[in-house]
């Protein structure tokens, strides 16, 4: 989960996802990989002194790392300490096989991530994912930008839609999705 800069609602949107799919029966992992700026320990008032930093830099075990939730069957990683590297860090092979691990552990891993433009670190994060949920805002996000996301994501090859523009009444309060294969849309509005 992305977008295209600081306070679209990706975590928020993470989170609500997260949530629907656990009290629907699923085992769910929702990872803070924002190792810049993390914020899913807030949302669900959880200590961050133990995350994802300290198995990828350290010797932590995976289950060390995984705390539950308040809401049965979510569990969270979050992201831990701040890392002087955090791209190396995504980027490493170690990140690959925790991604892995967590794949066969869990129904569902939610990934919030870090912004797009600007970072590669969301890059490198689409590239462990299957799909990529572009979270923008009405009034926030520039034209375009979910666009020029699109084509920063590995998984353009792959898809079929064109993000466009979409007609939104201002006082009708929805989430928008759009998108199709592997690189989805959210307009929170």
């Amino acid at each position: 989960m992305t977008s295209s800069s600081a306070g679209e609602g990706k975590t928020t949107v993470a989170t609500n996802l997260a949530i629907a799919f656990a009290r629907s029966g699923g085992k769910v992992l929702q990872m803070d990989a924002d190792l810049r700026s993390p914020s899913l320990h807030h949302v669900h008032e959880l200590p961050n002194t133990l995350g994802l930093t300290n198995h990828l830099a350290g010797n932590t075990k995976p289950g060390d790392i995984a705390q539950p939730s308040q809401v049965v069957g979510l569990f969270v990683v979050t992201s831990g300490p701040l890392p002087p590297n955090p791209m190396e860090l995504l980027a490493s092979a170690k990140m690959f096989d925790f991604m892995s691990l967590s794949a066969e552990r869990f129904d569902l891993v939610i990934i919030d991530g870090p912004p797009v433009i600007g970072l590669a670190d969301a890059v490198v994060l689409s590239k462990l994912a299957r799909s990529t949920i572009f979270v923008t805002t009405i009034g926030h996000t520039r034209h375009g930008t979910p666009r020029r996301g699109g084509k920063a994501s590995p998984h353009r090859e792959r898809q079929h839609h064109r993000c466009r523009r979409q007609p939104v009444r201002p006082r009708r309060r929805a989430l928008w999705i759009r998108g199709s294969g592997n690189f989805w849309v959210v307009l929170n509005v």
